[in-house]
């Protein structure tokens, strides 16, 4: 969504990675959805410009829940090469199916993506020299590696084992974190120990 900080969200980076890795008919292609690119002057030519030479395909506008639903269902992997997150939920919707994801290892998506559930991408400290949208001079960003990016997203690729085991690993890891019933022992636990210090001032 270009009205989510496309700085921090860092699509043509990702486009850049991409790029590198697989270049004219490797057979890999990046599929990049875009909401209100209108928002944002420049942000869909600088988009186009970074795949040149690679099979890049763009979509615009929001889609549906179950467009977004199939999307994330056929694809092998997802990227996201950001330079800030907050919880990271298309992350952990695409490891909630069993896929493999390649996100920065920083910010709100390592709370739950590591070696052994996904691909991390090394990165390194970056303060912005002037103010981005709402962000202030001088926040801490990462700076997602290009070379290493590029090398895990051929990893991600060639070695369809590994993709697979885990993309497993991220399907259990998100079960035991963040599903249904799990939230509902948090919100049932929290509930009771609030009821229970609403008996003690009574």
């Amino acid at each position: 969504d270009a009205l989510s900080v496309p700085e921090r969200k860092n699509p043509v980076g990702t486009i850049r990675a991409f790029a590198e890795a697989f270049p004219g008919g490797s057979g890999a292609t990046l599929q990049m959805q875009v909401a209100h690119a209108e928002r944002v002057d420049g942000l869909l030519p600088a988009m186009r410009e970074a795949a040149q030479g690679a099979r890049v395909t763009f979509g615009e506008g929001i889609l549906s829940r179950d467009r977004l639903s199939d999307l994330f269902a056929s694809c092998d992997a997802y990227v996201s090469l950001h330079r800030a997150e907050g919880f990271g939920f298309p992350i952990a919707e695409a490891m909630s199916l069993g896929k493999a994801a390649v996100a920065t290892d920083y910010s709100g998506s390592a709370d739950f993506l590591d070696e052994s559930t996904g691909f991390p991408v090394r990165w390194s400290p970056r303060a912005l020299p002037e103010r981005v949208r709402n962000y202030e001079a001088g926040t801490l960003w990462a700076e997602p590696d290009l070379r290493h990016a590029v090398e895990t997203l051929r990893r991600v690729r060639d070695d369809a084992g590994e993709r697979e085991r885990r993309g497993q690993a991220a399907k259990r890891r998100i079960e035991s974190l963040y599903s249904a019933r799990v939230a509902g022992e948090r919100i049932r636990t929290r509930l009771e120990a609030l009821r229970a210090r609403q008996g003690e001032g009574s």
